[in-house]
């Protein structure tokens, strides 16, 4: 891996990119496609004969990354969509919009990402009803780009630029192999490298995993036909690693004024904390907020938590008592955000010990956060 980080420290290319743009690369394709709309095409789609023409390429056009609309033999005019994921992870409901938005014109769709989403099947493939996505690796992507730059004629494309093109692919490449080799199948381990980090990939990484564990959860709540009020995922980024949160709340409510009271409670996971947090204005101070949601009418805080002793979560599903490295009682935001957290490699970091304390942890939420509904007036 080292040789790989040293290939990318020394490229032009890889430092214009700064490895993680996605406009960026989204934009070398554009360019890299119109040099021959048609013959590309032609490489993308090797076997259907139905497509007479690429009328145009167009970016950004209603949120979809590229959009290649082309001429049919019976004169109508579809979209082909690529959408491209670097450092996130797409959800199936991000792509049946594309495609429902698209409706009679939408004709087909390629993902394509660093990493294999969870919602890929085997035959890489993203099945919905409004039609299949065809997911592409970057280095599947790459080799059709070289394939295709290395047939441009000299009058197109310039020796320079073909250089630059290529450098460009190789990058990539790297990229894909050193992201797929520190990345562990299923568990959730924030990658902590100095290399990687002066590289800008450490962070690449860190959201690729965040974002993977997110849609395992979404498809994990879908199979097991987990149906829950008010709820939401908020993935986002921090101090170098994703903040995770899953959590019942009223906020948009709030927001829009149909609510009196803000009220969000659920798990937030930031790096190696697993945290149980309520968010709300409802109580008159922080401490009468943790003693509420710590008492046995609601059992979500340990108020019996002292440092160096560990923290047991009431109705935690997997163990008793776990370790902790909180100095107080509870951790806060400001006056309205509680919270107490554990480390979360106390019984294991794969997935399916983390998703049956969030499932467990979000069916707990939600019961409070009905209770506290009906008892403080917030609407």
């Amino acid at each position: 891996m080292n040789g790989l980080i040293k290939e990318l420290e020394n490229s032009l290319i890889y430092k214009m990119s700064l490895g993680s743009k996605e406009l960026y690369h989204s934009n070398v394709w554009d360019w890299i496609m119109s040099l021959d709309k048609d013959k590309f095409v032609k490489l993308l789609l090797p076997n259907d004969d139905n497509i007479v023409e690429v009328t145009r390429i167009t970016r950004e056009e209603e949120h979809r990354d590229l959009s290649i609309w082309v001429k049919l033999k019976d004169n109508s005019e579809k979209c082909i969509v690529i959408e491209n994921k670097l450092k996130s992870i797409p959800t199936v409901d991000q792509l049946i919009g594309y495609s429902k938005k698209l409706d009679k014109n939408y004709y087909k769709g390629f993902l394509t990402g660093l990493k294999k989403p969870i919602i890929v099947g085997d035959d890489n493939k993203v099945h919905t009803k409004y039609g299949n996505w065809d997911f592409i690796t970057y280095n599947d992507f790459s080799n059709l780009i070289e394939k295709f730059v290395t047939s441009i004629e000299s009058n197109k494309l310039s020796d320079q630029n073909k250089s630059l093109i290529l450098e460009y692919i190789n990058n990539n490449r790297c990229v894909e192999e050193i992201v797929n080799k520190n990345i562990k199948p299923c568990v959730l381990e924030p990658v902590e490298n100095k290399s990687l980090d002066n590289l800008g990939i450490q962070d690449l990484i860190n959201k690729i995993i965040g974002s993977d564990f997110v849609s395992y959860v979404e498809k994990r709540f879908k199979d097991d036909e987990i149906q829950l009020d008010h709820y939401g995922n908020w993935p986002g980024f921090h101090n170098k690693s994703y903040t995770l949160d899953f959590v019942i709340s009223n906020k948009k409510d709030f927001d829009e004024k149909r609510a009196k009271h803000l009220l969000s409670i659920g798990i937030q996971i930031e790096g190696n904390q697993y945290r149980r947090f309520v968010e709300t204005d409802c109580f008159s101070s922080k401490d009468e907020l943790f003693e509420k949601l710590a008492d046995s009418n609601y059992g979500f805080f340990d108020s019996n938590y002292e440092k160096n002793n560990g923290i047991s979560f009431p109705n935690d599903v997997v163990v008793e008592k776990r370790q902790s490295s909180m100095i107080k009682k509870y951790d806060k935001y400001g006056e309205k955000f509680v919270y107490q957290y554990s480390n979360l490699d106390t019984d294991g970091l794969d997935y399916k010990t983390i998703y049956l304390r969030i499932k467990n942890d979000l069916l707990l939420s939600e019961k409070i956060f009905k209770d506290i509904i009906d008892k403080y007036n917030i609407y």
